[in-house]
């Protein structure tokens, strides 16, 4: 589906990259696309329409028309998915596995961090192979409240354009050779930084999961990522 396409774009395409301006422009006018025009984005974006053609046929689509269409079918699941999701529902059903992963979560810090989550400009999210679908999850549910989210895996060597009120996000759960490289470019840009662990001695606001079996962590990880995206869409 077309959050998915760009998505691809987004976290792989170089921020210079025409392709990236375009992605990046749907993604924040994701809710508008149905109803915008070919002309508008091109003059937005400061392209050609030939420019935008030749980017909606790389995603996959014979015309502009139906790249409009799967925005509008995409924006009608979100409406539908939010009607029928329900906060009290899924903790009932999810019951006993949070009973015992909700010992290590502090729930008046989740609230804290669902709070810089929901009015951070762009929340980038960092992990290795491992945590990578969780990662993938956590960006489609921010898509659903239209919060931007860009993954930053270990094995992507890419330029980010990081501005004020951005908010990092790691994900630890073993040893990292890439992760202080990368933490220390995250420091640079004077962001918060938020960490989930199993490392104790984190330096920065973090999560911490005395685990090392690697299922029971991501099961964790998954179930952290609900219940946050549950207290950010319940406006809590």
């Amino acid at each position: 589906m077309i959050n998915g396409k760009l998505n691809y774009i987004l976290n792989y395409v170089e921020v210079g990259d025409i392709r990236h301006v375009i992605a990046k422009y749907m993604k924040k006018h994701m809710q508008d696309m149905p109803r915008t025009s070919i002309n508008k984005i091109a003059n937005e974006c400061h392209v050609s329409k030939g420019m935008i053609m030749k980017f909606v046929h790389e995603l996959g689509y014979d015309s502009y028309i139906d790249l409009k269409d799967d925005c509008a079918t995409y924006l009608n699941e979100i409406k539908q998915n939010h009607k029928e999701q329900d906060y009290h529902y899924y903790i009932q059903t999810m019951n006993s596995q949070i009973n015992d992963l909700c010992l290590y979560i502090d729930f008046e810090k989740l609230y804290v961090w669902a709070d810089m989550i929901k009015h951070c400009r762009c929340l980038y999210l960092y992990g290795d192979v491992l945590t990578r679908p969780i990662l993938i999850k956590l960006q489609y549910q921010l898509d659903t409240l239209f919060l931007p989210g860009v993954i930053i895996s270990e094995g992507i060597k890419k330029h980010y354009e990081v501005k004020e009120s951005s908010l990092f996000l790691v994900f630890r759960i073993s040893k990292d050779e890439h992760l202080q490289r990368t933490i220390k470019s995250f420091e640079k840009f004077h962001c918060d930084i938020l960490e989930i662990t199993n490392d104790s001695e984190s330096p920065y606001d973090h999560f911490y999961f005395p685990c090392d079996d690697e299922t029971t962590l991501i099961n964790f990880l998954f179930i952290f990522i609900d219940l946050i995206t549950m207290i950010i869409k319940n406006g809590s």
